[in-house]
Order: C-alpha cells, then sequence, then structure tokens
C-alpha cells in the first residue's frame, strides 16, 4: 500500500510540474519569455525579441502559463510555416489587463487558408477563452502575421487575481 502511494504521489507531482513549466517556476514572467524566445532563437536561427511595456506586476499561474504557452505555440508557428526573417514579442502590462503580442516578418497567409489546419491556434484560442481574454490573429500574404492574446488580470491586495470579476 505504501509503495503504490509513493508511486500516485510521484505521479501527481509529475503532473503538476507539467501544469506549470518550470522556467515559471524560477523566474518571473518578462524574464521566462526572454529566456524561451533566447533558446528558440539559437535553435530555429529566427531572430526573435522580447520587450515589455508597463510595469510588470505579478499574475496568477494561470494567466502566466497562458500568455507563455501562447508564445511558444506562435512561436512554433512562426518557425514552421512563415519563412520568417524575424519575430518581435511584445508583453504589455496595463491597469488590469495584459496583453502578448507575437509578430513576424514572414510571408503571412489568408485567415480563411488556416481554418480548421491543426491545433495551434485553435488551442491559443480555447486556453485564451477560458480564461475570459480575447484572441486574434492578423496577417496578409506577404506582409507577416501578428497573434494578439489579451487576458483582464488585476492583482488584489492579496495577490488573488481577479478575471472578469471571477477570483482565482
Amino acid at each position: 500500500a505504501c509503495s503504490v502511494a509513493r508511486e500516485g504521489l510521484e505521479d501527481s507531482r509529475r503532473m503538476l510540474a507539467a501544469l506549470r513549466p518550470e522556467v515559471l517556476e524560477q523566474r518571473a514572467l518578462p524574464e521566462a519569455l526572454g529566456r524561451v524566445c533566447q533558446e528558440w532563437s539559437r535553435r530555429t536561427g529566427i531572430q526573435g525579441k522580447v520587450s515589455v511595456t508597463g510595469s510588470a506586476f505579478a499574475l496568477h499561474p494561470d494567466i502566466e502559463v497562458a500568455v507563455l504557452r501562447g508564445m511558444q505555440e506562435a512561436l512554433t508557428n512562426v518557425a514552421r510555416h512563415s519563412e520568417a526573417k524575424s519575430a518581435a514579442v511584445t508583453l504589455s502590462y496595463m491597469e488590469d489587463i495584459v496583453v502578448l503580442d507575437v509578430q513576424d516578418d514572414g510571408k503571412g497567409f489568408l485567415l480563411s487558408a488556416a481554418e480548421g489546419n491543426g491545433y495551434g491556434l485553435s488551442g491559443m484560442r480555447d486556453r485564451v477563452k477560458r480564461l475570459r481574454g480575447s484572441f486574434s490573429v492578423e496577417s496578409v500574404p506577404g506582409e507577416g502575421t501578428t497573434i494578439s492574446i489579451s487576458l483582464p488580470a488585476m492583482v488584489t491586495s492579496t495577490s488573488e487575481v481577479v478575471t472578469n470579476g471571477l477570483t482565482v
């Protein structure tokens, strides 16, 4: 029984670790994005740059994971599909929202052509929707693509995050 309990505990710990990426355990969100983008650039040969606007503040872990995963998926799409030379990631902290924009200088695409293809864009959209945020893609053939994720996030005095009136 002890052995089974120990295995169950180890499985639970692995699942929890998978939910919260290690890079976010070790760093604040802006630094984590910079680290992931730097590694992506090294791996793909595409120049990536992260910039932060506004004053950074702590977000609920679910919001931070959604931002990080959104950036990772957007950069994966840049490397796979865009033929871009560079990508710019901007994380903007505003009074009650945080916005992530990932813009590339690649070949762009017709948005109608992306409908139903793969899980990347729909997965991002679903993750953001669950957190009551907004998701958009702007792309013009020959002019690159911009993916934007906006998540309502406000830190209360007790460090709880309130999103659209729901304490998370």
